[in-house]
């Protein structure tokens, strides 16, 4: 006999703030909550100082709702956001290329294309190349980048909408083949940290993080030149990285922060 079972779901739901005007301080509060009808493309918004009364809302709390920029519609859309980045891979094949692999959540909606960025330091990013999105089932894409500069190279991806949106992936480190020197991206750390070392398939490495106690907390071996650390099961704190291969031994402060 067949019985019925409740199932429940966490879904997390994302949205872009939009026409957001420089210089204007908007006091509101943030979207209180969203119903999600049974038509997923009809979602009903309520916004605790959009919508509501004046006499609900006080953002700066100085007893007077009416006050100069509260209440005031702060501008937004809510909706599902055309494109998630899952990961995003960088190899050098060679001192003048770089392959690069990155993969996204499909179907993409209302996508236009991929732009390519490229900086030496981590923060002026220039485009080099433009992939566009033709097949909105595609999960995986690649593109080589060449000649390169030399030096350490740092890549992200830029998605951009058909109305002008975008969203970036995370950035990643491909260091230069001219130093064995390992270098860590971001520190602090967050959710994730980036080693990008010398080490490959015929040079490995061993990667160690130790915590202040001396507790190997990670033993992991490196066979490529750019590895991810999960980091979030890691507490606040420092520990020590340890990289051992055939060029020695190096050790270097990690600091994590959630």
């Amino acid at each position: 006999r067949a019985t019925n079972t409740d199932y429940f779901f966490s879904i997390r739901l994302q949205c872009r703030v939009t026409g957001i005007q420089p210089g204007v301080t908007y006091l509101n509060s943030a979207i209180g909550q969203a119903t999600i009808n049974n038509d997923i493309d009809k979602i009903a918004i309520s916004d605790s100082s959009n919508n509501g009364t004046s006499a609900v809302v006080d953002p700066n709390n100085d007893g007077n709702p009416s006050g100069v920029g509260e209440n005031v519609p702060t501008p937004y859309r809510f909706g599902i956001l055309p494109v998630h980045f899952l990961s995003l891979d960088a190899t050098r094949p060679s001192t003048s290329t770089v392959d690069l692999a990155w993969k996204v959540a499909t179907p993409t909606t209302a996508s236009g294309s991929f732009t390519i960025e490229i900086s030496a330091n981590g923060t002026n990013f220039s485009p080099v190349a433009n992939v566009p999105i033709t097949n909105h089932l595609q999960a995986l894409y690649r593109h080589r980048h060449q000649p390169v500069p030399g030096g350490n190279l740092y890549y992200r991806i830029k998605q951009t909408d058909a109305d002008g949106a975008f969203v970036y992936s995370r950035t990643v480190l491909l260091q230069s083949t001219a130093t064995q020197e390992v270098i860590i991206y971001p520190n602090p750390a967050n959710q994730w940290v980036q080693l990008s070392s010398g080490a490959n398939a015929r040079n490995p490495a061993t990667l160690d993080i130790i915590d202040v106690s001396g507790r190997i907390l990670l033993k992991q071996t490196l066979i490529t030149g750019t590895t991810e650390i999960n980091t979030t099961t890691l507490p606040n704190g420092i520990y020590l990285i340890k990289i051992t291969s055939s060029y020695g031994v190096q050790a270097h402060k990690l600091r994590v922060v959630h």
